[in-house]
């Protein structure tokens, strides 16, 4: 993303394109988990962007590209299954519950449970996750 395709504010944890969160498809959630899938041994590059690590986008979709990738807790285990067979996921050895308010930023949720989320600057996952337990176990 070059300097002008993104909007540097104060609100946002990353660096966001314009226009992003999507206006009218974006929103603050109520209170509720969300899931992520994360390494064993997670840390906070597990909830940064493709676009804050650096990868490209391939797609031109690049406001779904700088969001944090999360479910609906009730997502089938059979999903995150077919999430790690691509490369990128199936170093993914845990699922994170992470609480999320109106205060931890804005989010688009799709038909799949599939939510792209787009932290507030002042929110920090780590201290939202209320637990991790082993993919095999969810």
């Amino acid at each position: 993303m070059n300097a002008e395709q993104k909007t540097v504010s104060n609100k946002w944890r990353e660096d966001l394109p314009a226009n992003c969160p999507p206006k009218g498809d974006a929103g603050p959630l109520t209170p509720q988990v969300l899931i992520r899938l994360a390494k064993a041994n997670y840390d906070d590059d597990d909830f940064k962007s493709h676009n804050a690590l650096g990868k490209p986008c391939t797609n031109n979709r690049l406001c779904e590209w700088s969001s944090c990738s999360m479910f609906l807790p009730s997502v089938s285990k059979t999903q995150l299954d077919d999430l790690r067979k691509y490369p990128n996921l199936r170093k993914m050895k845990v699922v994170l519950f992470v609480n999320i308010d109106g205060d931890s930023g804005e989010a688009k949720v799709s038909p799949s449970k599939h939510v792209d989320f787009w932290m507030y600057r002042s929110f920090d996952p780590m201290k939202a996750v209320a637990k991790s337990v082993p993919i095999d176990d969810y």
